[in-house]
């Protein structure tokens, strides 16, 4: 029994993981490396993520509308396996700085995770933050929705007993 409830987690995961995953977040608690100056923070972040392409795509919306795409700053590749969703990658701008992104399950909700770390300084965690996510609402369908069908038993008119107007006729009112 205990093997299998210790599998149980892992099996979460790689379910996970083979589909798509596209989360809202809320705005990232920051841990260590929080600039306490910044006047515009980050407000909440976007993450999607295809495991088929291995593609990842990260956007940060900053307070005044700016949105900043990890994607553009990062060269991102993908990390994720059986046992997590994540990406690493290098700054572009200066290679020896280097970002982990995770989506994790923690206590029932999902949070997604960044590490920044510094090659030059032995590896030294620089930054960390974590995010409270959600999935996204659905999106509105441009489909008609089903109207209730009228019963045999009662005629329907519309408008009360106004006959309808052909068209062209409408003018003539």
């Amino acid at each position: 029994m205990k093997r299998f409830l210790l599998a149980v987690p892992a099996l979460l995961v790689s379910t996970v993981a083979a589909f798509a995953i596209e989360l809202n977040c809320g705005a990232p608690q920051v841990a260590l490396g929080d600039d306490p100056r910044d006047s515009n923070p980050v407000v909440g972040v976007e993450i999607r993520y295809a495991p088929d392409d291995h593609a990842w795509r990260i956007f940060h919306k900053r307070r005044d509308g700016l949105v900043v795409s990890r994607s553009e700053q990062y060269a991102i590749q993908d990390a994720s396996d059986g046992r997590k969703i994540q990406w690493q990658g290098s700054l572009v701008r200066a290679s020896h700085l280097y970002m982990i992104g995770e989506v994790r399950r923690d206590e029932g909700s999902l949070t997604y995770m960044e590490w920044l770390y510094d090659r030059k300084k032995g590896n030294m965690l620089l930054m960390q933050a974590s995010a409270r996510c959600a999935t996204p609402l659905p999106q509105p369908t441009l489909a008609q929705p089903s109207l209730p069908q009228p019963t045999p038993a009662q005629p329907t008119q519309p408008y009360g007993n106004k006959p309808s107007i052909p068209l062209g006729q409408a003018g003539s009112l």
